[in-house]
């Protein structure tokens, strides 16, 4: 009697497909992150170009053509003001993009970096022992955060932040040489954004734990080593062609009380808004981890997230420091706390085609960015009617909402040094702040009595706009219905 030999089922071509692509992509998890930031960035591409990234262009521009600044020479209410642009390098580096390859590279390389930040972050967290669902669940909310961001100089400290992080923890855990890796990040940094002074205080966090580690002992060697380190970082923010001078800087704008009650990024962080809540929802999940002993968290990682919560408490532009190193450095304490589901769960397949798609999406709105698209929403017909007028009279000079203001200063290179001002605003004094923050608002109208041309939006100031178009020998130069450039008389 013959035995029944069943004969073998064919794998269906949908699944071996699957299978070769989860080839490429062995953790799909871990990849949906990346891909939701870029997709979240680039679909929003036009909204993130704001006034930060037309300052950075203009002020990369006039590096270019006339070196490094020591006094302002770009706004009128500031002009000849001592003023080092510590961020020197970032806005040179964005010029240099923009002319390598126009405002699409220079907002492509600001994705990259964000997604290379939170990448770099995902890959730290598992090399520190944390599991795919802890570095998943903690990675995206961070999206959320960064995905309304501006495009602007932060942007390129942001990798800079997270090695920095990394490093730290790693030698928390395993000292060697490799801390040294810091004096040309911070060198780097020094030059890039005002930041590094967070940067610096982390630095000097990690030597402070060295040091007490090192105390019982009594390691000289080890002393050494973090009071050497603790050097480099107190040295490290005036690693600028500036040197010492940056000490105006820091000091005009750590110890600005205006620029802390008037501007709203430089104020305490509140639940209002977006970000609050998101960054309150990340210092519960850092207070928990640093309470619960049965977490276990290293003293440095402690002394990190405690530092990031305060510093984000004290101004909303903070905020989104805390995200990424909770990324970095939370999901190894949670380990025990999130056993690893078999490979080859129910939703991979799902997952490894998400994380296709996405990388798809990604490409095709890279694709599809333009330097017409990224400068729609700006009023080019309106700005060339101003450019016009002040050509044509010498003696006008201009006052335009921050965002207009910085546009303005780099879409028409010629009216520089007859705008009223930018978004430096600490570099103004207090009167002067107040009296740009009841312009802004729509209630100082007469604070600028000398600045003839003027340009509004409708949306954003109604009764502005409404008070001007009932004056008097107002002229409209030029309007979309949105957006009003105005010839007040003399």
């Amino acid at each position: 009697m013959n035995a029944h030999v069943e004969a073998p089922r064919r794998e269906h071509p949908l699944a071996r497909l699957t299978r070769a692509v989860e080839g490429t992509i062995p953790n799909p998890l871990l990849a949906l992150p990346p891909l939701l930031l870029a997709l979240g960035l680039l679909s929003i591409a036009p909204a993130r170009i704001a006034s930060d990234t037309w300052f950075g262009l203009a002020a990369g521009r006039d590096i270019a053509r006339a070196g490094l600044p020591h006094a302002d020479r770009l706004t009128v209410l500031t002009g000849g003001h001592a003023w080092q642009d510590q961020q020197w390098l970032a806005h040179l580096t964005t010029y240099g993009l923009f002319d390598l390859g126009g405002l699409p590279l220079v907002y492509l390389v600001d994705v990259a970096c964000l997604v290379g930040a939170l990448s770099l972050a995902m890959f730290a967290a598992r090399r520190l022992g944390g599991s795919p669902m802890w570095i998943a669940a903690l990675a995206t909310p961070l999206v959320l955060i960064q995905v309304p961001s501006a495009a602007r100089a932060q942007t390129y400290a942001m990798p800079l932040f997270v090695a920095l992080v990394w490093l730290l923890a790693r030698d928390a855990r395993t000292p060697d040489r490799r801390i040294l890796l810091v004096i040309p990040l911070l060198a780097v940094w020094a030059n890039l954004h005002g930041s590094v002074l967070l940067a610096c205080v982390l630095v000097l966090v990690r030597c402070a734990v060295g040091v007490v580690h090192a105390l019982p002992d009594r390691d000289v060697r080890w002393l050494a080593r973090n009071a050497g380190i603790a050097c480099v970082a107190l040295l490290a923010p005036f690693a600028s062609p500036y040197g010492f001078g940056l000490l105006d800087y820091y000091r005009e704008t750590l110890t600005n009380d205006a620029l802390r009650s008037i501007v709203s990024e430089w104020g305490a962080t509140t639940l209002r808004g977006w970000f609050g809540p998101l960054f309150f929802a990340f210092t519960a999940v850092a207070i928990v981890a640093i309470l619960r002993p049965e977490i276990r968290l290293r003293l440095f990682d402690s002394l990190c997230l405690a530092a990031l919560v305060l510093i984000g408490l004290d101004a909303l532009r903070n905020v989104v420091w805390l995200p990424y190193a909770a990324v970095v450095l939370l999901p190894g304490a949670f380990a025990a706390w999130s056993p690893e589901s078999p490979a080859r769960s129910r939703l991979q397949p799902l997952l490894v085609w998400a994380a296709v798609a996405g990388a798809l999406g990604a490409g095709m709105l890279a694709g599809r960015l333009t330097a017409p698209t990224l400068e729609e929403p700006w009023p080019d017909a309106q700005g060339a009617a101003i450019a016009r007028a002040a050509a044509s009279d010498p003696s006008l000079r201009v006052v335009a909402a921050v965002g207009y203001s910085d546009w303005l200063l780099w879409r028409f290179p010629e009216l520089r040094g007859r705008i009223a001002y930018d978004i430096r605003f600490e570099l103004l004094g207090a009167r002067k702040l107040e009296d740009v923050a009841r312009f802004e608002d729509g209630a100082g109208r007469g604070r600028f009595p000398a600045y003839r041309l003027t340009l509004w939006n409708r949306e954003a100031s109604p009764s502005a706009v409404r008070s001007l178009l009932a004056q008097p020998g107002v002229r409209v130069l030029s309007t979309d219905g949105k957006v009003y450039a105005f010839l007040r008389p003399a």
